[in-house]
């Protein structure tokens, strides 16, 4: 999946496939870091399932791209580094992340999670990557749930992280926890939904994903007698 051409490790990327009632139209995604402008190993794919689909980024309200079922647009992501960025569909579509937070030409992939109602969770338990000395986990929230949002019990401020604005999307932030603010073992609360994004690496090797539980799609329906 890498379409950076250098000499440098390749992967393969595969993640869960999920059910298209499981797609949103709004997408935040976190830039790693490559040095590059556009980014060639920050990138997102967005693939189409129904027919005009606009693509629409950081607000602007001129289309970068329209698709349809199968086709996809490939947005390489600006300077500066570990900067926001929010993608948005006209119609309920697929959004492939792909991305590092290391300079060494080693990417992950991992399908977004889109933002759209009550997508997310409120509640998560990770643990940190094993082996990595580069950690960082970025948490997509909405503002009214920055003052409940805790890290191991303790409020994301007291780790003197500001929330960082998302370009177009008002009334949304970003906070991202280090190496250093992470135990071994994570607890991350809020009373509000939020998403996870984890960048990990070291000299050797990088990758990315997504910490999701996908609840909005794996709950079993409740059928009702009437």
């Amino acid at each position: 999946y890498k379409r950076q051409c250098s000499d440098s490790g390749r992967d393969g990327g595969a993640d869960q496939l999920i059910p298209t009632c499981g797609l949103g139209s709004n997408y935040v995604i976190s830039r790693g870091q490559d040095n590059d402008d556009p980014s060639q190993a920050n990138y997102a794919v967005i693939v189409g399932v129904t027919e005009n689909t606009q693509i629409f980024i950081d607000g602007n309200t001129t289309p970068v791209a329209t698709i349809g079922p199968g086709e996809y647009h490939t947005y390489n992501m600006p300077s500066p580094d570990f900067s926001n960025h929010y993608i948005q569909t006209s119609e309920p579509a697929y959004v492939y992340q792909f991305g590092s937070i290391m300079t060494n030409g080693e990417i992950g992939m991992a399908i977004a999670s889109p933002i759209d109602g009550c997508r997310g969770d409120r509640y998560i338990e990770f643990f940190k990557f094993p082996g990595a000395p580069t950690n960082n986990t970025t948490f997509i929230i909405p503002d009214a749930g920055l003052a409940s949002l805790t890290l191991n019990g303790t409020p994301y401020a007291n780790f003197g992280i500001s929330p960082q604005p998302i370009p177009g999307l008002n009334g949304w932030s970003t906070v991202t926890f280090s190496e250093t603010d992470m135990d071994n073992y994570n607890i991350v609360e809020s009373d509000e939904y939020f998403n996870a994004s984890q960048f990990v690496g070291d000299v050797a090797g990088g990758t990315m994903g997504y910490l999701l539980s996908l609840i909005h799609i794996s709950e079993p329906t409740r059928l009702r007698r009437i």
